[in-house]
């Protein structure tokens, strides 16, 4: 049950530093997330056909060292349970010498994608998060003992602040835009870290992200990021949709290099 990936940092997912940059880090959950699910029979294609597809809801990531350019990430990821709409996977990241540098947690939604609208996964998924299957009898007979939870609470419900530091406009572009017709996860993230001061990024690094993506954006919206910094090292970001609602928000805890 357990799916395991090795990543050689490759140049153009570095920073300046020679490290690992967190939304590229960000990408290869993804990418495991999305192997392990093709590999169990859920994966997009699959899904597709079914007229539903992945949306993630929630992440918290955790993580004290960053592999650096040609160094080796290990990222092992299962599926953890399901309770009521979320569907809940866990990750927990290797270096190359095997030390353990990151967990994250992340909690997923089943979209019908012609309505919009959120499907129960127990509905859909057996304990290892297949398909169901009228004939899936023999499903009952395979292991399904999993891990141990890399994060044992559920990702992280982020409060909206009451005020905020400063603001940047940002209009959707189309490489924001991924395959399900709406704005990329990873995309909300990079609209933040491009927006914050050099000076922080030079000096600071990030030991903590969490994501709750609230409603979805496409190509059509209208997007402002509010940011409150009066938390010191913790950050909240609110990205206001429309100018009328919270279409997600992003918690950013920093530490000094």
């Amino acid at each position: 049950m357990v799916w395991h990936d090795n990543y050689v940092i490759r140049a153009y997912e570095m920073d300046y530093q020679s490290k690992l940059r967190p939304n590229a880090l960000l990408n290869l959950l993804n990418e495991s997330a999305g192997r392990h699910a093709d590999n169990l029979s859920y994966g997009w294609e699959q899904m597709h056909s079914l007229g539903w597809f992945w949306a993630l809801a929630r992440i918290e990531l955790h993580i004290n060292q960053y592999p650096n350019w040609k160094e080796t990430l290990h990222v092992q990821t299962w599926p953890k349970h399901v309770d009521r709409l979320f569907a809940y996977r866990d990750f927990r990241l290797f270096n190359g010498a095997g030390a353990e540098i990151g967990i994250a947690s992340t909690a997923w939604l089943i979209v019908d994608a012609k309505i919009r609208k959120t499907i129960r996964p127990d509905t859909v998924v057996d304990l290892k998060h297949r398909i169901k299957k009228e004939d899936s009898a023999n499903s009952q007979n395979e292991n399904t003992e999993l891990p141990a939870e890399a994060i044992a609470a559920p990702p992280e419900k982020i409060n909206i602040p009451e005020k905020y530091d400063y603001s940047v406009p940002y209009k959707i572009k189309y490489t924001d835009m991924d395959i399900n017709g709406h704005v990329n996860n990873v995309a909300y993230f990079n609209w933040v870290y491009e927006n914050i001061p050099f000076e922080v990024l030079k000096n600071k690094y990030l030991t903590g992200i969490s994501l709750n993506f609230i409603s979805e954006m496409t190509e059509h919206d209208e997007v402002e990021l509010k940011f409150d910094t009066s938390g010191g090292n913790t950050w909240i970001v609110n990205g206001i949709k429309n100018n009328t609602q919270t279409g997600f928000l992003i918690k950013m805890h920093w530490q000094e290099k």
